[in-house]
C-alpha cells in the first residue's frame, strides 16, 4: 500500500488503524471491508480490533455483541469487569438501535406528510415561508403566488432571494417549469434596479446564455432583458470571454434592425476593451459575410465595416 494517501472534498474519508503486526493500515471504507473479510472475520486477529472494525463495516448487532464478549474474555480477568464491559457494550448497541428507530420513524412520517396548499390570501410572512421551502417548488402555480407576494412586498429583499433560489433549483439542462420566463424577467428587472447581482446569479445567467437555454420556448426573454443580462455578464466576465459569448449569440441567432445593431455594438466594445489578440479559430470575419445579406441599415453596415478591422480572417 502507498505511504501517501489523499482525499478530495466531498469524497469518502481515509480510515487508519494499527494492525496486529504493528504496521499502520490506511485506506478508504472499501479497502477496510476487504481487510476485514481477509484478516479479521472468522475469529482472526485481535478481538479489540475486530470489534472496532466490525462497527465500521456495520456487522449485525448479534455479531457485534459476540465481538464485545470476546474482548471482555481477552482483556479482563475479573468476572465483574467482564460483566460490566458486556453490559455496557449491550447498552450502547441498544441505544444505537433506539436512536436509528427514532430517525427512521421520523423519515417515514415526513414522507407521509401531505403538503398544505398555499393560499393566495396568506400574508407576506406566510408566503415567504412557504415559497422558500423546496417541497413547494414543484407547485403548479408557484410563479403566480410569487407575483402575488411581489405585489404585497415589492421592496422586501427576501422576495427577490426566494425567486432566485427557485430559478436555480428548477431551471436546469434544457427544461424549465411554467412561469419561469416571467419570474426570470422580474428577477433581472429587480436585480438591475437594486444592483442586487451576485456570484450565484452570474453563474446561473452565464450558464443559460452560453448553453442557449435562454432561447428555449420556456425561457425566451424580450431583447431588453437579454441586453441587461449580457451587460451584467460583461461586468463580471473577462472581456474576451464576453466578446466570444456575444459573437456566438449573433452567429446562432438571427437578429434584425435595432437588435442586431445593439449586439454588434456590444461585440465591438468587448473586443476593444479586451485589447488582446483574437483567436481566429473562435472569432473571425466569416460571420460578417453572413450578416452582410441583412445589412440594409447604414448603421449596421458601418458596424460591420468596423468589425472587419477588428476580427481576423478565418484560417484556411
Amino acid at each position: 500500500m502507498s505511504s501517501e494517501l489523499s482525499v478530495d472534498v466531498d469524497q469518502p474519508g481515509i480510515i487508519a488503524f494499527r494492525e496486529n503486526c504493528g504496521r499502520i493500515f490506511a485506506g478508504n471504507i472499501e479497502s477496510v471491508f476487504s481487510y476485514y473479510e481477509e484478516h479479521l472475520n472468522h475469529d482472526g486477529g485481535s478481538p479489540l480490533l475486530r470489534m472496532q472494525i466490525g462497527r465500521l463495516v456495520e456487522e449485525s448487532r448479534a455479531k457485534q455483541y459476540d465481538l464485545i464478549k470476546a474482548v471482555g474474555v481477552s482483556f479482563f480477568r475479573s468476572e465483574k469487569q467482564k460483566e460490566f464491559w458486556v453490559d455496557s457494550g449491550l447498552m450502547i448497541l441498544q441505544k444505537e438501535k433506539s436512536f436509528w428507530d427514532v430517525i427512521n420513524q421520523s423519515r417515514d412520517k415526513k414522507k407521509k406528510l401531505k403538503i398544505e396548499p398555499i393560499k393566495s390570501h396568506w400574508d407576506r410572512e406566510q408566503l415567504i415561508a412557504a415559497l422558500s421551502q423546496s417541497r413547494y417548488y414543484s407547485y403548479s402555480n408557484w410563479s403566480n403566488l410569487w407575483f402575488s407576494l411581489l405585489r404585497i412586498a415589492p421592496n422586501d429583499e427576501r422576495v427577490l432571494e426566494v425567486a432566485k433560489k427557485w430559478l436555480y433549483s428548477q431551471v436546469s439542462g434544457d427544461s424549465a417549469p411554467s412561469g419561469a420566463r416571467d419570474v426570470l424577467c422580474a428577477v433581472i428587472d429587480l436585480s438591475h434596479f437594486s444592483a442586487a447581482y451576485d456570484d450565484s446569479l452570474y453563474e446561473f445567467l452565464s450558464d443559460i446564455v452560453s448553453s442557449h437555454h435562454i432561447f428555449s420556448d420556456e425561457l425566451r426573454v424580450p431583447f431588453r432583458i437579454l441586453r441587461k443580462i449580457l451587460d451584467f455578464i460583461g461586468d463580471r466576465a473577462q472581456f474576451m470571454e464576453h466578446a466570444e459569448l456575444i459573437y456566438n449569440l449573433i452567429a446562432e441567432s438571427f437578429y434584425f434592425g435595432d437588435q442586431l445593431e445593439a449586439m454588434l455594438d456590444m461585440l465591438i466594445q468587448a473586443i476593444r476593451y479586451a485589447n488582446i489578440p483574437i483567436d481566429s479559430r473562435i472569432m473571425n470575419t466569416s460571420l460578417l459575410y453572413r450578416l452582410e445579406a441583412y445589412a440594409i441599415n447604414p448603421a449596421i453596415v458601418a458596424r460591420l465595416r468596423e468589425l472587419r478591422k477588428l476580427l481576423p480572417p478565418p484560417n484556411n
